[in-house]
């Protein structure tokens, strides 16, 4: 077999270089390595044998099958393989949930940003603790970001803490894994209790109006857990007669009582 190619349509070198197939004669493919990333390649092949006039490797003649050019007019795009997503992100998001989030890798396989056109997909692994539970998801290279709620047929339950990782594939294959990160399934909160009002006097010209509450009894490990809670949130709305305000949203760190 005797093979060209080149970044021009139809236009191969006039004395196209005998390749090596492995196999010999018999092989019906050829791999072809060290393009150029991001060149878009065309191929063409034709038999010779003996008979031919240019049979041996120094020969200039032009007998011999004809030239059969690759079926893509557009030809192909020399791609390497893409590099991991950037800033994964694996947190609770929602009750019993979990959410992923991340931005398009810096190379998509033309050795630079691309968006998203030449990736094929985004592979999302998870895995609960010591691996009893596994799976991988299949993303659209458009999106950046998933809600996760079970790990195959197994719907997440509170208190279980799931492991991910994320890489991106195009046409050449895929990236390396991204760093596994680690989260815990949690419910939402409940509701606070006891909550009171009473008026403080004045500071500084203004009305003080203290404001009194136990913490919910289930903080997201259906316990009251503190440390579970990352804050606590007054909504505080001002009106008068016939005026009512934005509500104005309060938050600060949980403590034992407040």
């Amino acid at each position: 077999w005797k093979w060209a190619y080149g970044t021009t349509a139809g236009a191969f070198p006039t004395v196209p270089a005998w390749l090596s197939i492995p196999g010999g004669w018999n092989s019906s493919s050829m791999v072809f390595s060290n393009l150029s990333k991001g060149y878009v390649y065309h191929f063409a092949v034709r038999a010779a044998n003996l008979a031919s006039a240019d049979a041996s490797q120094q020969s200039t003649g032009t007998g011999g099958g004809l030239w059969q050019v690759d079926n893509s007019d557009s030809g192909v795009v020399a791609l390497g393989l893409p590099s991991s997503p950037l800033n994964f992100s694996f947190i609770p998001q929602g009750n019993l949930s979990l959410q992923s989030q991340w931005t398009v890798p810096l190379d998509t396989g033309l050795g630079y940003v691309s968006g998203s056109s030449f990736l094929s997909e985004y592979e999302i692994q998870l895995c609960s603790e010591n691996c009893a539970l596994s799976a991988t998801s299949t993303i659209s290279p458009q999106s950046t970001s998933l809600m996760i709620n079970r790990i195959g047929n197994v719907s997440f339950a509170a208190g279980m803490v799931i492991s991910a990782q994320i890489r991106s594939r195009n046409a050449a294959g895929p990236s390396s894994w991204s760093k596994q990160l680690n989260a815990t399934v949690l419910y939402l909160p409940g509701n606070v209790q006891n909550v009171s009002v009473s008026l403080g006097g004045e500071q500084n010209g203004l009305v003080v109006i203290y404001v009194a509450f136990a913490l919910p009894s289930q903080t997201g490990l259906g316990d009251n857990t503190i440390s579970l809670l990352t804050s606590v949130q007054i909504q505080a709305v001002a009106s008068s007669s016939s005026t009512c305000l934005q509500p104005l949203p309060i938050s600060f760190l949980p403590l034992l009582s407040a």
